[in-house]
Formats: C-alpha cells, structure tokens, sequence
C-alpha cells in the first residue's frame, strides 16, 4: 500500500486497523518466519500451538537464518505426545 501510494507509511496503515504502529511491526514481522514454520502455525496441531503468542515468535522471527528459526522453533514447543 506504500508503495503504491495508498498509504503514506505505516502508521497510517496501523490506524486504518486501530493499532499503534509497534503492534503492526510487530506483526508483519512475522512474515519473515520461515515456509515451515508459517505452515504449521497454520496447518499444525492446536493443542501444541495454543500456548504460543505473537510475543513468543519474535525472537524467531528476528533471526535470519532457517536453519536458526527451525531450531529456535522446536525449543520453543511442547513435545509431541
């Protein structure tokens, strides 16, 4: 939206949505999850991921490495039962 001139930055598009704008940064971080990871957020099993919050995914998503944020992301859930 930026980009194209329908929003003039980001704080604009986090009003639009009723947020602050470090809610919003917060969030779009998480588009820097690696494939795997997205995929079972979405995908995976409820009763492991019910616990996990956005909180819990930023130091992940702040890495940059996949193999780094696989690893980070196994440490960070329950086993599987």
């Amino acid at each position: 939206m930026i980009e194209t001139g329908k929003a003039k930055d980001i704080t604009q598009i986090a009003g639009w949505m009723n947020l602050s704008k470090t809610p919003l940064d917060q969030i779009a971080g998480l588009l820097f999850l690696c494939p795997k990871i997205q995929e079972e957020i979405i995908c995976g099993d409820n009763a492991r991921l019910e616990k996990l919050n956005e909180y819990n995914l930023r130091p992940i998503s702040q890495e940059t490495d996949w193999q780094a944020q696989l690893a980070a992301w196994a440490k960070l859930l329950p086993p599987k039962n």
